[in-house]
């Protein structure tokens, strides 16, 4: 009788210091990313010194996408693209990284939606990379001219 509540107290107490992973109580928290777009990033085309912008992405592997938030002024977004670092100098050969938002023009911030498996053909392998390796990619906002900001991707 004394052994089952020792042992019935020693399992509470255990239980009550040993950490429980949220991911097991359904809680997870996404992981984050995020870039500060202006004018200054190489491969900026914006004509307006005080065009700036700030990006978070959500990274939602097991749903495959990528949920966004893009906060801007003194710019008219007509595209939000993710790049991969070096492809600056040949835009023109190779298409985006993974395109989050490619549609009319938007002036009210902030900027937020989905990239999907469904609307935007994202792969899971897409997200891993971005997860894993955040310097190795650069988001774009383009106007309707064709100008843009640029930001380096990085983790928050």
């Amino acid at each position: 009788m004394k052994i089952r509540s020792i042992t019935g107290i020693a399992a509470a107490v255990a239980l009550a210091i040993i950490p429980i992973p949220l991911s097991s109580m359904g809680g997870t928290t996404l992981p984050t990313r995020e870039a500060r777009l202006s004018p200054d990033h190489p491969g900026a085309t914006s004509p307006k010194a005080n065009a700036s912008g700030q990006v978070v992405l959500k990274l939602d592997r097991p749903n495959n996408k990528v949920c966004y938030r893009f906060d801007f002024e003194s710019f008219e977004v007509r595209g939000l693209y993710i790049q991969r670092v070096g492809s600056q100098n040949d835009q023109e050969s190779k298409p985006p990284f993974l395109v989050l938002y490619d549609e009319a023009p938007r002036e009210e911030s902030p900027l937020k939606g989905c990239a999907t498996e469904q609307t935007r053909d994202i792969e899971r392998r897409q997200i891993r990379a971005l997860k894993r390796h955040p310097k190795r990619f650069y988001v774009e906002a383009f106007q309707y001219d064709g100008k843009n900001i640029a930001g380096a991707l990085k983790r928050p």
